[in-house]
């Protein structure tokens, strides 16, 4: 399922719909954009490994830019 950057940043903001319909997915694709744009929006290293953490556990696959 590809995802977009608002849905993934309402589960990281800990919004139980957003946690509920990701934890619907076997595994999540995102975009290179949403990658970029995720990044651009952490504040701190634990904020990146969060992400990383969430994304990893979720099985997340990145598509190439371009």
């Amino acid at each position: 399922m590809l995802v977009d950057t608002d849905v993934l940043i309402w589960h990281l903001r800990g919004y139980p719909q957003a946690t509920q319909k990701l934890d619907s997915f076997s595994m999540l694709t995102i975009s290179a954009v949403t990658y970029m744009e995720l990044l651009q929006g952490l504040h701190s290293k634990a904020e990146m490994n969060a992400l990383q953490q969430s994304l990893a556990m979720r099985h997340t696959q990145r598509l190439p830019a371009g």
